[in-house]
């Protein structure tokens, strides 16, 4: 991961983020009135400006970085409310926001999902990557219920010799859950086949 999140890319950052807090003070400080929110406006530039370092120096994960988001649009509304005052001209919260927009895509693309790549790496397969694959062999097993009539456990753990006996009882747990097949008998002479319903349907079709 950490050739993913590369220091160069970091400073790049906290490079721009440094800028747009110094625009935010210049903009600021032409303020006729409004001193708390003139403070409000700095407090939260510079609080993003010190998340994102904070993130570079160890934090980096996507709480982290969600939160520094979530400052982001608020800062925006700030921006909004001190435009409705016309302390300053309106073009000038309008090109901040702007920019801020474009940061916070830039902290999108160049960090959270290289995050949640470096994640599914390590830990395996993404939850939609997990569910399509799960939906898959649900298939199979029910196309092979309609070749064979009926399946034990131990005939599943053969159709997928990759996938765990637990993973594959689950897949099993879930389509006697949704009602298409049924489980009979117990111990090692459980099997599955459809229930009888699902089963005249498959005969009929």
């Amino acid at each position: 991961m950490e050739n993913n999140l590369s220091q160069n890319r970091f400073g790049e950052l906290i490079a721009r983020a440094e800028k747009l807090a110094s625009a935010v003070y210049r903009v600021t400080s032409l303020f006729s009135d409004g001193g708390v929110l003139k403070n409000q406006i700095r407090e939260k530039a510079g609080e993003i400006l010190l998340e994102i370092s904070v993130f570079q120096n160890g934090d980096r994960s996507e709480k982290k970085c969600y939160s520094i988001k979530n400052d982001i649009e608020g800062l925006k509304a700030l921006f909004n409310i001190a435009q409705e005052q016309n302390w300053v001209k309106s073009i000038n919260f309008e090109i901040l926001s702007r920019e801020y927009t474009d940061f916070e895509k830039e902290l999108e693309n160049s960090i959270i999902k290289k995050l949640k790549t470096a994640s599914i790496l390590e830990n395996g397969e993404s939850d939609q990557q997990l569910k399509y694959n799960s939906e898959n062999r649900q298939s199979q097993i029910l196309g092979y219920l309609k070749n064979n009539g009926h399946v034990q456990i131990s005939q599943v753990c053969q159709l997928f010799p990759q996938v765990s006996r637990r993973t594959l009882i689950r897949d099993l747990d879930g389509l006697t859950k949704s009602g298409l097949i049924q489980r009979n008998g117990a111990g090692r002479g459980i099997c599955y086949e459809f229930s009888r319903d699902n089963f005249l349907e498959v005969k009929l079709s």
